[in-house]
């Protein structure tokens, strides 16, 4: 689609745009600007030809979701697949079992892409971006990569494979799934359409295929498989400890608070949900409502600004805008 942006060198004002943008750059001094009058398609054509002729990777942000998915739209015109949306995240603060995944696997997919290179521009929400997330050190951690020449100690794996959010079923039928039988590993990635047999011979990988879910054959022979996480928050076992003592500490202070401003009814009913998630944090590595202890598993606060580096371009759509919506996000978390 390079003939679409190539008109654009054509005009003064874009070239200026370009020349003020690159000597910024050499000069190592932040640029800052403004343009005026365009339509949100117009935007994207934009956005798209300075990422293109400055060869450089960029953000953009805008300010609700409804506009970052119109605008990934675009840009995925302009670009085919070189535009990854990063969505705003579906925060559960209490239990709930029917829940699609499907924001969350989408926001895994998009973090490993960015994690790997594969894109040249990232479309957001300025709601997403405010997003708390585990560092990038940990996501890429989280990330396994098994090939024909892996060892594999199943018990191992099986707790990796929980740690890393995925649920062990009987049969694999859905994204986020895995199963053991045998010497026989089905697992049932976020990132792919169809489920992945690892065959072992003893401990050394035979062979890694996809296979169809309802008829069992298979489609496709691996050299090797990446298995991204299940969730985006991972509770490590040796971190686990120390968030359910900091959990424990919290309520008996907040308790102690109630007590003189609340029922004992209400104080009991608070204890008593706590300490329930507290036995579920000690028995497994996820449970419906485990979003609202994110502070308490998220040492390091990072959000998607931590993902990319100090090189990319960042396009802003309507600052005022934006900003108006940064405050009321601040009113809605305070």
């Amino acid at each position: 689609m390079d003939y679409l942006i190539e008109p654009l060198l054509e005009m003064e004002e874009y070239k200026g745009i370009l020349q003020q943008l690159n000597t910024d750059k050499e000069l190592r001094k932040p640029s800052q600007l403004v343009v005026t009058g365009p339509s949100d398609s117009q935007k994207a054509h934009l956005a798209w030809a300075i990422t293109r002729h400055l060869n450089r990777k960029a953000i953009f942000v805008t300010y609700n979701e409804m506009q970052s998915r119109n605008f990934y739209e675009d840009f995925s015109y302009f670009s085919g697949d070189k535009a990854v949306l990063f969505t705003s995240k579906e925060t559960i603060y209490y239990d709930i079992e029917a829940k699609s995944n499907d924001t969350t696997y989408n926001r895994i997919v998009a973090l490993s892409r960015i994690i790997h290179n594969d894109y040249s521009i990232i479309i957001t929400s300025i709601e997403a971006l405010s997003n708390k997330l585990i560092s990038r050190e940990v996501f890429s951690d989280c990330i396994l990569e098994i090939n024909n020449d892996s060892i594999i100690d199943i018990q191992q794996l099986i707790e990796r494979f929980s740690i890393m959010g995925y649920e062990r079923a009987d049969v694999v039928e859905g994204k986020g799934q895995f199963a053991v039988r045998g010497g026989i590993i089905d697992i049932f990635t976020v990132d792919r359409d169809e489920p992945v047999r690892i065959e072992l011979f003893g401990d050394e990988v035979d062979s890694i295929r996809v296979f169809d879910v309802m008829t069992q054959r298979s489609i496709e022979i691996l050299d090797r498989v990446r298995i991204l996480p299940a969730r985006e928050i991972i509770c490590p076992i040796e971190s686990r400890f120390n968030v359910i003592s900091n959990i424990r500490q919290d309520l008996n202070s907040y308790i102690n608070k109630l007590n003189s401003k609340k029922s004992t009814e209400f104080v009991n009913q608070v204890r008593t949900s706590i300490e329930y998630d507290i036995e579920r944090f000690e028995s497994s590595f996820y449970f419906p409502g485990i979003d609202r202890y994110t502070s308490y598993i998220v040492d390091k606060a990072s959000n998607l600004a931590d993902y990319i580096s100090n090189e990319h371009l960042v396009f802003l759509d309507e600052p005022a805008r934006l900003s108006q919506r940064i405050d009321n996000l601040i009113l809605v978390l305070t």
